[in-house]
């Protein structure tokens, strides 16, 4: 586990298409996330460094819900530190 307070996991519209963000996520797992959604789910996504934001993942789509339950079984963080926007 980490010292991280929360992750927050949240859709946007980018030209007319819903992309997931995943903001908060630990450096050293933002690979290891990214790498199993590409292949489990064959989702295209990518790592972005945001001056705002911080590190976040993109993926194409909306998977919230998928994301949110990866982070909790893998024991990146606890559940309650997972925000769903």
């Amino acid at each position: 586990m980490n010292n991280i307070s929360h992750v927050h996991i949240r859709i946007i519209k980018h030209n007319r298409k819903k992309k997931t963000v995943i903001q908060g996520v630990n450096t050293e797992y933002n690979a290891n996330i990214l790498r199993f959604f590409k292949n489990f789910y064959c989702i295209k996504g990518n790592i972005i460094g945001d001056p705002e934001l911080g590190t976040v993942i993109y993926l194409d789509g909306d998977c919230r819900e998928n994301v949110a339950r990866f982070i909790d079984t893998h024991h990146i963080v606890k559940r309650d530190q997972i925000i769903i926007h």
